[in-house]
């Protein structure tokens, strides 16, 4: 089973810029690659970018007049890297000269090589908008104590000294130190630039050319003596582009036409003139139009939602909408408060708007809204209370209109809709095996990211041939992406109420991945939630790692019973919510079946009817023992939230007696013997 994509690998390089630029040796591409390319922070990146790119298969390819929209992140720890915005925006004015072949120097191309010169479609704009959709000048600035950056793995990560990228809709472009003797990096086929602080806009008065060169290699542009970044260079290697003569090594200074070399010893000579050459920026002055194509082609298969990006679209004026709904989810009580976000998304200060909301085909419901929020600011919104009946499928509408009580100047963002069960209350005894062909109306399925979500397995279970699975590999796309499925329970005046269920999991351990399970209850229909439990990484798993790769079948002594005290619950009329939440790690399939809520007392025989392990007595003062028909070769001893509050791992013995330094509670006793791993629930009085 291939979950995971082949990386898109980093192509470090050096660029030359000044008055009579020589080269300063090559960048330490390997080390480049080894920090960043296979960095968490990178792999998240990649794949937010592959999403991207999935939505724009079928938008149209690069046209004249297209817009790369560009942030550009000043990460300074002196003044003197600090650069002025002139500087920034007269580099852009470079780019954008440059690769239109607007440039002032294109005189100075060689007769023969002009008309093998090439101008793109696009051009670069400074974004207006950021990924969330607030205004933005395009510019970011962070200072940092960062020494000199030696690769995109800190330099592209705030918590590593250097600013966030934003995802593959823009152009990041760097301006840093850069460990010497790198004036430029870039990644090959990503949206990620670095130009050293002293490479932008002039150098004097003459242009600085290594963001011309850097952002060539963004888009897919190999040197023009081809990969090799030290002697010794070879005739073998080549650019791959056609119209560009083969080259020995890099070119230096600015010689006079035609220049010649081992590789081309005729004609007229290497074209020294190139932007993807290493000759001084007074010499660079033009791309070919093999080059062209090829960064047209480059984009558009791998770059597309860059072209396909709102990032250049100016802010409006009067603009909001209901951003998200955040409660009903994908299961509601039948009278329930929809709960909701509303968003400014204009420049002016938004003082007033409609909130219009129905359910399925229902009578439009407004409620007015009056307070301040400015440009991206968003307020949660307890919207009137209405009735649905249960059972059955619904779907909430929610949008805003006549902000500041003038018409909407985007109507795009104006409307959220979620589709729910109102689900029905179960009493106790409950027990759920997932042996139906769907889940029944009682369990609510909730998938907010609609990535893989819970669903039931055919084959395999802890009892029968069905469970609950949720298959974590494939949730590769976003990294803590969680799934939900629901419980309605009537608790009130129940005893002793106790929530058990079997759960199996494991992880590989070529990643190191781990996923969380969580487990909530919620009085007042999901506004608000308690924690009852969380497991992950060794507390979680049932099983031993297995290979990278391989699918995570359980066999029958690898489910793990696990169990909740819910006696608090008894005094509460209201029904109650049980939610349980995988949270993924990028890591294995997690399954879970045999849910179950009883009413009864919990004692030695509850959780174990074949008497593998009986403890006695049960409820007790913390002070108790254990009797196995086998071996008991260790124990552990957890609180409701997966706390270890007892362990030994060196008994060998049928009999063995505990005393449990705490005061009392409910514990989940795990006892592993030569039959394998028994479960038992602890009640200390």
């Amino acid at each position: 089973m291939n979950r995971y994509l082949p990386l898109i690998f980093l192509f470090c390089l050096s660029s030359l810029a000044g008055k009579s630029q020589t080269v300063v040796g090559a960048c330490d591409a390997a080390k480049w690659s080894k920090d960043y390319s296979t960095s968490p922070e990178f792999i998240q990146q990649r794949n937010q970018l592959i999403e991207l790119q999935k939505r724009n298969l079928n938008n149209k390819p690069m046209t004249l007049g297209d817009s790369i929209p560009v942030v550009v992140h000043v990460v300074w720890s002196t003044p003197a890297m600090n650069i002025p915005d002139s500087a920034i925006i007269r580099q852009i004015q470079i780019l954008n000269e440059d690769y239109a072949r607007l440039n002032d120097d294109t005189s100075n191309t060689p007769a023969p090589f002009k008309a093998l010169a090439g101008a793109t479609p696009f051009r670069f704009v400074l974004a207006r908008r950021d990924p969330n959709g607030a205004f933005t000048t395009g510019i970011i600035r962070h200072q940092t104590t960062h020494g000199p950056f030696i690769g995109f793995y800190d330099l592209s990560s705030n918590a590593n000294g250097g600013d966030n990228a934003w995802n593959g809709s823009y152009l990041n472009i760097y301006c840093c130190e850069l460990a010497s003797p790198a004036a430029g990096v870039a990644m090959f086929n990503f949206s990620r630039v670095a130009i050293g602080y002293s490479y932008w806009g002039y150098n004097g008065t003459t242009k600085n050319k290594v963001g011309t060169h850097e952002v060539g290699h963004c888009f897919g542009l190999e040197h023009i003596w081809g990969s090799e970044t030290t002697a010794p260079y070879s005739c073998t290697s080549d650019d791959g582009i056609a119209d560009t003569p083969t080259q020995y090594e890099p070119s230096l200074g600015c010689p006079s036409f035609p220049l010649f070399d081992q590789c081309t010893t005729s004609g007229n000579g290497i074209m020294f003139c190139n932007y993807m050459d290493y000759s001084s920026g007074t010499c660079q002055n033009m791309f070919s139009n093999g080059q062209v194509a090829a960064m047209i082609s480059n984009v558009n298969t791998y770059q597309s939602a860059l072209l396909n990006s709102n990032g250049d679209v100016p802010i409006k004026q009067v603009d909001a909408g209901c951003s998200r709904i955040l409660s009903p989810t994908g299961n509601a009580c039948n009278t329930y408060s929809p709960l909701i976000q509303l968003r400014n998304w204009g420049m002016d200060t938004l003082t007033f708007a409609i909130i219009n909301y129905k359910v399925d085909n229902n009578a439009v419901l407004t409620y007015n809204w009056v307070g301040s929020l400015s440009n991206y600011q968003a307020t949660l919104i307890t919207l009137p209370s209405v009735t649905i009946p249960t059972g059955v499928l619904h779907r909430l509408k929610v949008y805003t209109s006549f902000p500041n009580n003038l018409v909407d100047q985007d109507a795009s963002n104006d409307t959220a809709s979620v589709a729910f069960v109102a689900q029905p209350t179960v009493n106790l005894p409950m027990f759920e095996g997932f042996e139906a062909p769907s889940f029944p109306l009682n369990v609510g399925a909730y998938n907010p990211d609609g990535d893989n979500g819970f669903l039931r397995n055919t084959t395999i279970g802890h009892t029968g041939t069905g469970s609950c699975y949720i298959d974590n590999g494939y949730n590769i796309s976003n990294r803590n992406h969680y799934d939900e499925i629901n419980f309605k329970v009537n608790l009130f005046n129940s005893s002793h109420a106790y929530l058990s269920f079997y759960v199996a999991n494991t992880s590989s351990a070529p990643l190191g991945s781990s996923d969380t399970l969580e487990i909530y209850s919620s009085t007042d229909c999901g506004l608000n939630y308690t924690q009852l439990y969380r497991k992950f990484d060794s507390l979680l798993f049932t099983a031993p790692v297995i290979p990278f790769g391989t699918t995570f079948i359980p066999t029958l002594t690898q489910w793990r019973k696990d169990s909740i005290d819910l006696t608090n619950y008894s005094a509460i009329s209201n029904d109650v919510l049980l939610t349980f939440r995988n949270i993924s790690g990028y890591g294995l399939e997690l399954y879970l079946d045999d849910v179950r809520i009883n009413n009864t007392i919990t004692g030695i025989e509850e959780f174990n009817p074949n008497d593998e392990v009986v403890v006695y007595p049960n409820p007790n003062n913390g002070n108790f023992k254990l009797k196995a028909n086998g071996i008991i070769i260790a124990i552990e001893i957890t609180d409701v939230l997966g706390k270890a509050v007892y362990s030994n791992g060196k008994i060998n013995s049928k009999i063995w007696e505990i005393n449990l330094p705490i005061t009392k509670g409910n514990f989940l006793l795990s006892a592993t013997t030569d039959k394998g791993i028994i479960h038992k629930i602890i009640l200390v009085e």
